[in-house]
């Protein structure tokens, strides 16, 4: 398999899911539905592999893993699919994967001490500004509506996810275990809280057409082939070199917000999207080698919207 083939992969399924993710919720589908077919579709695609390995998983880690499927698993997903009830498509990728370098930074810095080198510190203070626009445009505009919502859902998700990457780093965990643990429990999660919420699932209304393709794309698709490409293609060419192809999720995903979702595209979308695929790219490029950018956690790449 190319790797490059599998980077620009990477790049189609996490620059239009938050369209499709959208275009989904505003019609048949409600967020739960969509996290059990991520989260329930990707944890059956890797339950063979834990079941595999299970006698060869610290006992630790497994109990941990727990907490890193809320942080990087059904916990992110759900508070980025139901941010896009409220938000433009466009937001979710500029707020999500954006933002995590940042939020990466931040954790280290909290919780370990690490600093950010200079050409690392320009690059999150673009990502940190253009997600700025973001927010301030949103609360300004649209004090009537619920835009604000979505986007600090978006906030919350990336933050979530830059919990896990931190520790996976930190504490030096397998990532095929990591992975593998968080996609089943993920599934499990996804699957207690459909049944335990009081609205029946539309899944049984919903057009079969509809929630097949919803199957392929957010189970096969964003559930289990975004982890394995991702990290296949962090593998083969280096951190360095695949962030390259990421800083292009916030732009792109504006072009799918439009052309799946009917998103129109507003001129201070362009330019947040802008500056945060600028300040992924000087970050995790630009700065390579330092020992404390955000790309050296792609060993365990999850992308959601």
């Amino acid at each position: 398999m190319s790797a490059y083939g599998a980077t620009l992969a990477v790049v189609a399924f996490a620059s239009s899911a938050p369209a499709v993710t959208r275009l989904s919720l505003t019609h048949d589908l409600r967020p739960l539905d969509l996290v059990l077919l991520r989260c329930g579709i990707g944890g059956l695609v890797f339950l063979p592999f834990l079941l595999l390995h299970w006698r060869r998983l610290p006992r630790r880690l497994a109990v941990t893993g727990l907490a890193l499927a809320f942080f990087h698993g059904w916990g992110m997903h759900l508070t980025a699919i139901a941010g896009l009830q409220f938000s433009p498509a466009s937001h979710a990728s500029a707020l999500g994967p954006g933002l995590l370098p940042v939020w990466v930074m931040l954790w280290r810095r909290i919780g370990y001490g690490a600093a950010p080198g200079r050409l690392q510190t320009i690059g999150l203070a673009l990502t940190t500004i253009g997600s700025l626009v973001l927010l301030s445009y949103s609360s300004w505009s649209s004090i009537d509506s619920k835009v604000w919502i979505g986007d600090l859902l978006f906030l919350l998700s990336s933050g979530l996810a830059a919990v896990y990457l931190v520790y996976v780093q930190q504490h030096e965990v397998e990532p095929a275990q990591a992975t593998a643990l968080v996609a089943v429990y993920s599934g499990v999660a996804g699957g207690l809280l459909l049944l335990a919420w009081p609205a029946p699932s539309t899944l049984w209304t919903a057009s079969s057409t509809e929630v097949l393709a919803q199957a392929a794309f957010q189970g096969l698709g964003m559930g289990a082939g975004v982890v394995f490409l991702a990290s296949y293609a962090t593998r083969e060419l280096g951190s360095q070199r695949f962030s390259v192809f990421i800083a292009a999720i916030p732009v792109l995903s504006l072009l799918f917000a439009r052309t799946i979702a009917g998103d129109s595209t507003q001129t201070h979308e362009v330019l947040a999207a802008t500056l945060v695929s600028s300040g992924i790219f000087i970050a995790g490029v630009w700065a390579g080698g330092s020992a404390e950018k955000p790309a050296s956690l792609s060993r365990n790449h999850h992308i959601s919207p």
